[in-house]
């Protein structure tokens, strides 16, 4: 199979990595804040002042803008690997899954140099799965080795 045949969905990357899942999480979380504090819309007293009214929605709209560029960024990032990436056999060293999100660590050696890499990830199917010692496929960034994803995971 060509190497640009595949690329992963936003969903997937999105469900599979943890930097865009927050990316994602955080704007929703402070919209739901300020939809619930701020406005009359219920016929209730809102839950803040007036004075801090304004300043939350700067909040909301600063946040939004972050985790919107944050997660263009690690798409692009995600996407460009997999398109420009070199395919290079790696095992897992160890996994640690905490509640929604978990640490993988993988060895890998590309042109004869060994590296050694940390991902943060969401935990889903893909993630429970991984098991240290076992031997993954990776796709390393031809310019900057020590950065690979488990392509796996991601498709």
């Amino acid at each position: 199979m060509d190497q640009n045949s595949f690329r992963p969905s936003l969903g997937r990357i999105i469900w599979t990595d943890y930097t865009a899942f927050l990316s994602v999480i955080w704007p929703i979380a402070v919209w739901v804040m300020y939809i619930a504090w701020v406005p009359d819309w219920w016929g209730r007293k809102p839950l803040v002042s007036p004075w801090i009214s304004p300043y939350l929605l700067y909040l909301a709209v600063a946040i939004t803008l972050v985790g919107l560029g944050l997660l263009v960024w690690r798409v692009y990032l995600i996407w460009s690997m997999f398109r420009h990436g070199q395919e290079v056999a790696g095992r897992i060293a160890s996994v640690v899954i905490n509640r929604d999100r978990g640490r993988v660590e993988y060895t890998y050696t590309y042109k004869r140099k060994r590296y050694k890499t940390v991902a943060a990830v969401h935990r889903n199917k893909q993630t429970k799965a991984l098991k240290a010692g076992e031997a993954v496929v990776l796709m390393v960034d031809q310019k900057n080795p020590e950065r690979a994803f488990i392509r796996n995971i991601y498709l």
